[in-house]
């Protein structure tokens, strides 16, 4: 299985409280289950002590592809700090899963 997300040059050049607040939370990631199609990982907050779940749909297009259960991605249907914390995660974590494929794309080119 391919999974696409973000190289770590595109997301540094993201100026938003998200994707900054995803990089203080990105060591509390953790990988729940890998499916035949799905990918679902896990991130706790610190800040606010909740759990959200996060899961990479590999059969979607890479904006669609992830999705969260927080109140901002659902309602603003954007990415949220929880899955930024997954970009930053599987970017600077070479351990973290080491027999998927992993296929970095420019952030820009889908904004």
């Amino acid at each position: 299985m391919k999974i696409i997300f973000p190289d770590l040059e595109s997301l540094n050049k993201i100026r938003s409280s998200s994707s900054y607040s995803g990089l203080i939370i990105a060591n509390d990631v953790k990988l729940e289950y890998i499916s035949a199609r799905n990918i679902g990982f896990s991130c706790y907050d610190k800040r606010y002590g909740t759990t959200h779940s996060i899961i990479y749909y590999s059969y979607k297009k890479f904006p669609l592809s992830w999705s969260c259960d927080c109140k901002w991605a659902s309602l603003k249907n954007s990415f949220c700090k929880h899955i930024y914390a997954v970009f930053y995660r599987l970017n600077k974590d070479p351990n973290f899963l080491p027999l998927i494929e992993k296929v970095k794309v420019n952030l820009r080119e889908f904004i």
